[in-house]
């Protein structure tokens, strides 16, 4: 079972772990990100000689399956790292899918990706948690997926915690909020 690939599905975004021990042997022959002949993304190259934890994961976007819920966003490359999720630290599957299910269907989720390094990076995809939930059957049987995630992937009883850089992520917030309202178009009130 340890050998089968971890991955998480949701609003037809497909996430995958990179574990540092075998980013490496992902890396050189990436058919994770459909190019066996590609190196990969070379902003995952770093990370590999970064100093990490044996244990720390890497949360990477491996393919978009394309659906109404997810439009605007079906031409991601895959590899973007996602750096965090509704301003929570995604250090696992684990981490994001116990976010996901911590937020409630009237809500959003947030994925602040990390695109090349620190300072270019800053992408920010949202995604209608209603629209999501409800799309998932369907997405599922359209490819044949049996189920969302891989059997190592739990709901965890904590949720991990905040990114802490106070300003900044206040900033990041006030930005995201604008952004969903201004994507609904919701001028009720």
């Amino acid at each position: 079972a340890d050998s089968s690939p971890s991955y998480y599905l949701f609003g037809g975004l497909g996430f995958v772990t990179l574990t540092v021990p075998r980013l490496h042997d992902r890396f050189q022959s990436s058919n994770i990100f459909g190019h066996p002949d590609q190196p990969g993304p070379p902003h995952l190259d770093g990370l590999i000689y970064r100093d990490r934890k044996a244990d720390e994961s890497i949360v990477v976007i491996s393919h978009v399956k394309h659906h109404d819920v997810n439009f605007g966003y079906q031409d991601q490359p895959g590899g973007e790292i996602i750096k965090s999720a509704n301003g929570r630290r995604v250090q696992s599957l684990s981490d994001l899918a116990t976010i996901v299910h911590a937020t409630p269907d009237d809500g959003f989720l947030v994925l602040h990706l990390q695109e090349g390094n620190e300072v270019t990076g800053g992408v920010v995809m949202v995604l209608d948690m209603k629209a999501c939930r409800e799309a998932e059957e369907e997405i599922l049987t359209a490819h044949t997926i049996s189920k969302p995630y891989s059997e190592n992937v739990t709901i965890l009883e904590e949720l991990p915690p905040l990114i802490k850089s106070d300003e900044q992520q206040a900033a990041s917030e006030e930005v995201d909020a604008v952004h969903v309202s201004e994507l609904l178009g919701d001028n009720s009130g």
